[in-house]
C-alpha cells in the first residue's frame, strides 16, 4: 500500500505550507492592531513634593486570545507537514493487519528530539521505501534540536513541537514579554531604576524632574513582544518566531526530501 497513491505529495505539502503562511500573515496584522492599543503604557505621578514624576509600568490591553488560536495553528501545520512528508516516502505491506497497519500509520512520522535517540528514528521511519531509508534518515538526524548542544530548547523545531503539542490540551494564552526601555538619548537628569533587572507591572521604573515632561522625554521609549510561554522549559518565545520556524521548514528541511519525489 503506497501512501499518497492518488495525490501529488509535493503539492499537499505547498498547501500546508500556504495556509501556516495565511495564518502568520494575519498574526502580523494582529500585531499591527494590538501594538496600536498602546498595551502597556508607563504612567507618571507627581510624588508627595512633586520634585519628580514616579513612572510607573501599567498593562492596559493583554495580547488578543487569538494570538494563541493562531500560533497554534501555524505549529500544527508546519509540525503536521514534518509526519507526512516521512509518511509519503514509506510503502505499508500489504499482508498487515488492520490493527498493524494503523498502528504503522500512526507510529511513521518525523521525530523531533531534544535527545539523541537514533532508536526512536528508526522506528519512526520503519517503513519509508528501503531503497532511501538511509538518505532519509540521516537527513532528519540533522536537524534534530539536540544538534544545540547548550540549549536544544531554542531550536526552531523544538518550538514548533512543543506549540503543536501544547495546543492539543489547551489553548495557548500569548502574553507580553522582553518589556525593555530604550536608554538612548535618555534625558540625564531621568534617573532609571529598571536597568539590568526585569520590569514588573506596577514597577518604578524612573523618576523623571517635575521640570521635564514625561510623556515627551520618556514615554516613547518603551518596548515589548508578544511571546508564547513554554513552561515546561520556563521559556518565552516570541510569536514572530513562527514565521522564522515557517521558513526554515520551507527553505531548509524541504528542499531536502525533494528529490526523493517524482516530478509530476
Amino acid at each position: 500500500m503506497k501512501a499518497f497513491d492518488e495525490q501529488d505529495a509535493l503539492e499537499t505539502f505547498a498547501l500546508k505550507l500556504q495556509r501556516a503562511e495565511q495564518h502568520l500573515d494575519t498574526i502580523d496584522q494582529y500585531l499591527i492592531e494590538y501594538k496600536a492599543l498602546d498595551p502597556y503604557r508607563i504612567i507618571s505621578e507627581l510624588n508627595r513634593d512633586q520634585t519628580f514624576y514616579e513612572c510607573r509600568l501599567q498593562g492596559i490591553t493583554p495580547p488578543f486570545f487569538d494570538f494563541g488560536i493562531l500560533a497554534g495553528e501555524v505549529a500544527y501545520h508546519l509540525r503536521s507537514l514534518l509526519d507526512h512528508i516521512v509518511f509519503a516516502l514509506s510503502d505499508f505491506p500489504v499482508g498487515l493487519s488492520a490493527r498493524d497497519l494503523d498502528r504503522a500509520h500512526r507510529r511513521t512520522g518525523f521525530p523531533i528530539l531534544t535527545r539523541e535517540h537514533w532508536g526512536e528514528i528508526e522506528n519512526r521511519t520503519q517503513y519509508v521505501h528501503s531503497i532511501i531509508r538511509d538518505e532519509v534518515r540521516a537527513i532528519i538526524y540533522r536537524y534534530q534540536p539536540y544538534y544545540e548542544r547548550d540549549n536544544p530548547w531554542e531550536s526552531l523545531l523544538f518550538f514548533v513541537d512543543e506549540i503543536n503539542i501544547i495546543d492539543k490540551h489547551r489553548v495557548i494564552n500569548a502574553t507580553t514579554g522582553s518589556i525593555g526601555i530604550d536608554t538612548t538619548n535618555l534625558h540625564p537628569e531621568i534617573e532609571f531604576l529598571a536597568l539590568g533587572r526585569s520590569v514588573n507591572e506596577r514597577d518604578i521604573v524612573a523618576l523623571v524632574p517635575s521640570h521635564l515632561d514625561p510623556d515627551k522625554d520618556f514615554m516613547q521609549k518603551l518596548t515589548y513582544h508578544v511571546t508564547l510561554p513554554i513552561r515546561r522549559r520556563n521559556l518565552n518565545v516570541q510569536i514572530v518566531d513562527l514565521r522564522r520556524a515557517h521558513n526554515y521548514i520551507r527553505d531548509r528541511i524541504i528542499p531536502d526530501f525533494v528529490p526523493f519525489f517524482p516530478k509530476s
